[in-house]
């Protein structure tokens, strides 16, 4: 979820959409939708198609990640979406331990595999009636969404509804370690310790808990 220090607005091209990555270096208002599906946002099956290919470069590169967890990221579409896209640098991880978008390489080695992690990341950013209280519950106050929150407010002023249900969030890099609070590139480690736990759904993996915890 880490940013970059400084980057233009970028309007990305395409019917209703605007794009904000980094910081606001401009302004501008986009068409109201009254009802929006979750991912009109994206040509949904090319991002599929995409996303597959991705995983298959993780599943070629499972000996070398090793048994390291992996968090994906599928958009967060806020419940007043308004055309708004706030793009973020990289994934740091979910918090969650519970998450369907954690998982290890070794489960993208098949298609089915595959098919199994897309289907979970993209449960997981519908897990929410307002899929951004996800990351907020313990990162609200961090740089990235402390910016997001500004810039939403700024160019979705209106309505009674609350500012994270205004917008949609996306990263560059939709994939990140998730036993790590820090994200790619960060000279900052961010490491957690590790165990192995099981979520509801009896999955079993790696995974991370603050150190302290």
């Amino acid at each position: 979820m880490k940013q970059p220090a400084s980057v233009s607005s970028a309007w990305l091209q395409g019917p209703n959409l605007t794009a904000v990555a980094g910081s606001v270096a401009g302004s501008g208002s986009a068409p109201r939708a009254p009802s929006v599906r979750q991912y009109d946002i994206v040509s949904e099956r090319g991002a599929i198609d995409t996303y597959v290919e991705m995983l298959k470069g993780v599943a070629d590169r499972a000996d070398e990640i090793g048994p390291r967890v992996i968090a994906s990221h599928w958009p967060f579409v806020g419940s007043d979406y308004r055309r708004l896209l706030v793009v973020g640098q990289s994934l740091a991880g979910w918090d969650d331990r519970d998450s369907s978008a954690l998982w290890t390489p070794d489960a993208a080695a098949t298609e089915q595999g595959r098919r199994a992690i897309l289907e979970g990341t993209r449960a997981w950013a519908v897990s929410r009636a307002e899929p951004m209280t996800v990351p907020l519950r313990t990162r609200g106050h961090s740089p990235f969404w402390s910016l997001s929150s500004r810039t939403v407010r700024l160019l979705e002023p209106d309505g009674a509804s609350q500012w994270y249900s205004r917008y949609a969030w996306w990263n560059l890099f939709p994939l990140g370690w998730g036993d790590t609070t820090v994200a790619p590139g960060s000279t900052d480690s961010g490491r957690r310790s590790t165990r192995t736990c099981a979520s509801s759904s009896g999955r079993s993996w790696t995974a991370s808990t603050p150190p302290g915890s």
